[in-house]
């Protein structure tokens, strides 16, 4: 039995939790994939059948269970409600075929994660930049609660020991030397940059900084900053043209590479801001943690007590899905949501396990609690945009690190982990990092380190809402996968004995005693991919 859910004065109880898409899903003209199309999604035939379920590297029976990885939200402004018609989810079987392009692939070579720390600024632009990487928060949008004086900002060293904990076991190194940021005189190498230019822009009136990739080389690419345009930022950053400089100096030994800024980013002059980009046929992103510093809270209209995994509170939903019906003499012209499935907070559940383990955590109190959601928010992103540099596009098949968001209420909504969709995907790619490709359910394997490294990581961070939620659900997701391996190793003490065999009628293999079918694609990748 789960402990009572300790709730202080005037604030939620979160007692029924929703495990799908809410109604404004329906209104909103979503439709969800259906639980068998889900299945078909995870494999490489894009059909699921008797002959290749063991494919799966999330049983079945876990796979579709919503109180473990329930639907994506969907609720008003979110980015699927803005454009139902434009989601097309990533298959496994697409994302195989396309993970097998040139340099897509983990080679012994090409397996290492670099992470660029923000660049430093050199004395000539300092008093320049003064004040860029801290947010102009309008009168009347002030948080009160948050303490006086300035935040420490999300240090590299954390977000790579979260980043490999996602990515175990990956190598995960920081990039040296330092990226600096200099004065622009319009005299700087290029490269072959398709941003980088003279002073004088084709408008007549782009300004640019000069950003030096590493130290030693004196190579200068121009960067393009601006006002942003809702006032928050006294400059941002054009992303495109930092990832230019990041493009020119890969190592060799990269995988992927990941910068952290604190500046605010913007990609082109009609965006208001960018808080991550990539680009995973070039795998290179750029995450900016401007737009999660705390102060910005009340303005970007995030509801700290709802954030992950309290998101999925039925009531919070309601109220949000409430507020922006339209008014009856319309409304009753649209057809009646569907009921929503729910779950109690106070069941044995990934989900509501999440949401008790949370609940104390999501409202920061010190500095050193504002500092660490920070740090979460921009944990989170980096996750994701690494992902996209696996060649993981946008997901809407679940509530999944992946998905795609439309602003940054949205985006304290989702969750920190993969839908088994998802997992499918990086397992494929990552599994072979850990054994032999014909180890016996290696995917499994795979998820299952990975989730023990999140949860040893999470448990040092017992302060941070978001944390504390995915240690509890990923302690009640490794208890569903132990149980589930049990059944297996006792499905194949029940197998008859060669001696058996020659009096015992032969038996077809069970799916969990059946040699998984991908280690035949893993040895194929190991033969094409080593280099």
């Amino acid at each position: 039995m789960p402990p009572p859910l300790r709730i202080a004065s005037g604030c939620c109880a979160h007692e029924t939790l929703y495990v799908d898409s809410s109604p404004e899903a329906a209104i909103a003209g979503f439709e969800r994939p259906a639980a068998h199309s889900r299945l078909d999604a995870a494999t490489l035939t894009g059909r699921l059948t008797s002959t290749n379920a063991d494919e799966l590297a999330t049983p079945a029976q876990v796979f579709n269970n919503p109180s473990v990885f329930p639907g994506p939200l969907v609720l008003p402004d979110d980015e699927i409600a803005q454009d139902p018609e434009d989601d097309d989810p990533q298959t496994f079987k697409e994302w195989f075929k396309y993970s097998r392009g040139p340099g897509r692939q983990i080679t012994n070579r090409r397996k290492t994660l670099y992470v660029i720390p923000p660049p430093d600024e050199t004395d000539e632009v300092q008093s320049l930049m003064k004040g860029w990487a801290e947010p102009q928060v309008p009168r009347g949008q002030k948080v009160p609660s948050l303490p006086s004086g300035q935040l420490a900002a999300p240090m590299v060293e954390d977000l790579c020991d979260y980043l490999r904990a996602f990515y175990h076991p990956m190598e995960i190194k920081v990039f040296r030397p330092q990226y600096l940021w200099r004065s622009w005189t319009g005299n700087g190498t290029s490269s072959g940059s398709s941003t980088a230019r003279s002073s004088k822009s084709r408008k007549g009136h782009d300004t640019y900084l000069g950003l030096e990739p590493a130290a030693p080389t004196g190579e200068l690419f121009g960067v393009r900053y601006r006002p942003s345009l809702d006032g928050i930022a006294k400059q941002q950053l054009n992303l495109s043209d930092i990832t230019d400089a990041m493009l020119a100096h890969i190592p060799p030994d990269a995988y992927s590479v990941v910068m952290l800024t604190h500046h605010d980013l913007y990609e082109d002059d009609e965006d208001d801001f960018c808080c991550g980009r990539a680009w995973g046929s070039s795998r290179v992103a750029i995450v900016s943690s401007f737009r999660y510093h705390p102060s910005l809270d009340r303005y970007s209209g995030i509801d700290r007590e709802h954030m992950w995994p309290a998101s999925h509170c039925k009531a919070y939903v309601d109220k949000l899905c409430q507020a922006t019906t339209e008014p009856p003499r319309k409304r009753a012209k649209k057809p009646k949501p569907p009921s929503v499935p729910t779950i109690p907070v106070g069941e044995t559940s990934p989900l509501a396990s999440a949401v008790r383990g949370a609940s104390q955590h999501l409202v920061p109190r010190t500095a050193e609690d504002y500092s660490q959601l920070w740090m979460s928010r921009t944990a989170r992103t980096m996750s994701h945009e690494v992902g996209h540099c696996m060649v993981l596009d946008h997901c809407s098949f679940f509530a999944c690190v992946m998905q795609g968001t439309a602003n940054i209420a949205e985006d304290v909504r989702q969750p920190p982990y993969l839908c088994p969709i998802c997992l499918q995907k990086l397992s494929n790619l990552l599994a072979p990092l850990i054994g032999k490709p014909t180890t016996p359910n290696i995917q499994m394997q795979f998820i299952q380190g990975q989730h023990e490294a999140l949860a040893r990581f999470c448990r040092r961070w017992p302060k941070v809402g978001m944390f504390t939620g995915l240690a509890a659900w990923m302690a009640q997701r490794l208890e569903l996968m132990q149980s589930h391996m049990a059944s297996q190793e006792t499905d194949a003490e029940e197998q008859p004995s060669p001696d058996d065999a020659k009096t015992t009628p032969r038996k077809p293999p069970t799916r969990a005693t059946r040699q998984p079918k991908s280690t035949a694609l893993f040895a194929e990748w190991l033969d094409e991919g080593a280099d």
